[in-house]
């Protein structure tokens, strides 16, 4: 298909607002049509309305492409209009995946032989380090690009047939408790490749079933999608469901009242789906310019995250970003100091309290006159639900704070208190005896994972009240102050799940030296800098610093 047969697209109901907002150049007239036109002809794939499913598909991968290409070369001759270059800046990361992973498109949407997927539903009101607990998961097919044979099932009839015993992590364990891991708790592990892992062996183990990949989704990529096309009308229930009615709603109609064994979950998230994809199909005037901002944004937050069986897609996706996994590619070198900051929650009370937890961190390094470096961190939680209000309570938190391993501990302060630090009990056959006493003082748990640094214990937050939770540690090497330049670099590692959270960073040095290089929303006083962050993603923050 060349330009000329698409110049006339067939549908335009969905033309960006990018075409709209001024009179554009060719390069952007083209790749809006391109875009459009892809768009049109992967809804017929995906529906099974198109006559040549392949040749199709991939005229629509190589339209979307050339929509990209055409974008970046207005982009670079600066033939785009302030405000639309920074809508389009917000789609960067889905761009980004298109063009990255195009490559693979073929295979992934089964071309080359039909591919099963496993989705995981977290419910991140209830958090889990992997975004949130899995209370039901689906299973879909593709065929030549064809959605064909989409299930959802509760988590329960899959974990009421596991055979054999699967060791669950001690946290689990311990706190939850449970004797075995379930799918429904598959998702502890640090990095979504991890818990995609454990969670295609359970169901496996559980049902004999085989998958190609695993996508995580959660509540606020379903908010996300409800913000840009608007309220969804749930026949089956009699109800409208918006972006701020999303989370009681499926409360009332998923969670409350549920047993194992009820179907109510899966049949309201059925229901949902259905609606969503019935207004994103037959609705003409569907903003999908906004709409691929919501998925972008969706994705650079982990409400999205994929993982796939084959190594090379995978790799693919680990290295871009796209699979929610904790990767540092920073250099080391001997004048920089290389942070790591990461925030783990694990809601083990049973309850959907995080809908009520607000949460903001601290962070104080102090470069000391020798060079040693010190740092400490500041964890301020309210949990703003009432005692016996539905569906909050108290929020039993394995915390767990991810750090450099080149740190060691050396101090834990929670609400002003400095704790007796003790080595947790992590052994079953010692905290499952009927006479077992926990040791006095706080029990924390040390280990190393993916070349980071790991420090968890359990902290509780009674409804209606803050707790603060304060880490001190240092830093085993030491910045040589004789260097003429030295740099600092601290990358956030923002978990799956979490919305916003405030970040205030300050930095301390010896007056000795200045500090050359900061981001712009940093201050300066005297021998300190000091600024404040709204982190809803990865975010990497660099400073350079130099004698007098």
């Amino acid at each position: 298909m060349g330009f000329s047969a698409i110049t006339q697209p067939r549908r335009l109901g969905g033309l960006p607002r990018l075409l709209k907002k001024v009179e554009l150049g060719s390069e952007v007239s083209t790749a809006s049509i391109y875009l459009v036109e892809s768009v049109s002809m992967i809804k017929n794939v995906s529906s099974g309305k198109s006559g040549d499913p392949a040749g199709d598909f991939r005229e629509a991968s190589n339209l979307l492409q050339n929509s990209i290409s055409a974008l970046r070369r207005a982009e670079a001759d600066g033939n785009i209009p302030g405000d639309l270059k920074n809508e389009l800046n917000d789609v960067n990361t889905l761009v980004d995946l298109i063009s990255g992973s195009a490559y693979h498109f073929p295979k992934i949407f089964g071309f080359e032989g039909e591919k099963k997927y496993l989705i995981l539903f977290q419910n991140n009101m209830e958090l889990r380090p992997g975004g949130g607990f899995i209370g039901s998961y689906g299973t879909v097919k593709l065929n030549k690009g064809k959605i064909e044979d989409f299930k959802i099932y509760d988590v329960y009839s899959a974990d009421g047939q596991l055979r054999g015993h699967v060791e669950p992590e001690y946290p689990l364990r311990r706190y939850l408790p449970t004797a075995h891991l379930y799918l429904r708790d598959s998702n502890f592990g640090l990095s979504f490749s991890q818990n995609a892992s454990s969670a295609a062996r359970l169901l496996n183990l559980s049902l004999n079933e085989k998958v190609d990949g695993v996508i995580g989704v959660d509540l606020s990529l379903v908010q996300n999608i409800l913000r840009e096309i608007g309220p969804v009308k749930v026949a089956d229930y009699k109800e409208t469901v918006t972006e701020e009615n999303l989370f009681l709603l499926t409360e009332e109609k998923a969670e409350k009242g549920f047993f194992p064994g009820s179907t109510q979950k899966k049949d309201f998230l059925k229901s949902l789906y259905n609606s969503i994809l019935f207004v994103l199909t037959s609705k003409r005037s569907i903003p999908y310019f906004a709409l691929a901002k919501s998925v972008s944004s969706s994705v650079d937050e982990k409400h999205l995250m994929f993982s796939f069986d084959d190594s090379v897609i995978q790799n693919t996706f680990s290295v871009n970003g796209w699979g929610g996994v904790m990767r540092d590619e920073r250099a080391e070198a001997s004048n920089k100091i290389n942070d790591f900051l990461g925030i783990n929650e694990a809601n083990l009370g049973v309850n959907k309290v995080n809908y009520f937890i607000s949460r903001s961190i601290s962070k104080q390094l102090t470069i000391n006159e020798n060079g040693k470096v010190v740092s400490s961190v500041t964890i301020v939680f309210k949990n703003n639900s009432k005692s016996g209000q539905w569906p909050g309570g108290g929020y039993k938190n394995y915390l767990r704070i991810i750090t450099p391993t080149n740190t060691s501990l050396e101090g834990i302060i929670i609400d002003g208190k400095k704790q007796e630090i003790t080595d947790a009990i992590v052994n079953p056959l010692v905290y499952e005896r009927q006479n077992f006493t926990p040791p006095s003082g706080l029990e924390v748990e040390e280990f190393e994972d993916q070349e980071k640094k790991v420090v968890g214990f359990l902290i509780n937050i009674p409804p209606n009240s803050l707790k603060t939770v304060k880490l001190n540690y240092k830093f085993e090497k030491r910045i040589n102050l004789k260097n003429k330049t030295f740099d600092y670099s601290l990358l956030y590692y923002k978990q799956p799940g979490v919305e916003r959270i405030p970040v205030d960073l300050s930095i301390t040095y010896p007056n000795k030296i200045f500090l050359t290089s900061k981001p712009e929303e940093f201050k300066n006083s005297e021998n300190k800098t000091f600024g404040s962050l709204s982190l809803v993603k990865d975010e990497r923050i660099d400073f350079s610093f130099s004698q007098r």
